[in-house]
């Protein structure tokens, strides 16, 4: 599971999936509208070290096709 933070621009919306690009296909079908606003992205992995990375839109757009490929 993980659980991303998609930031906008007067407001976070927290979504929580089995991977990233389910958390995105849940932001978009949900919250459509506000992707024009998304300022960046923190995802938290939950994996042994509980990590968290922080990304920009488009750093956040590779990493969903770098998912898909897997």
């Amino acid at each position: 599971m993980v659980t991303c933070d998609f930031y906008l621009n007067n407001r976070i919306k927290t979504i929580t999936n089995s991977n990233v690009k389910n958390c995105w296909v849940v932001f978009k079908n949900d919250f459509g509208e506000a992707i024009s606003e998304l300022c960046k992205v923190k995802v938290y992995w939950n994996n042994e070290a509980k990590t968290e990375s922080h990304y920009s839109v488009k750093e956040f757009k590779n990493v969903l096709k770098n998912e898909k490929k897997r």
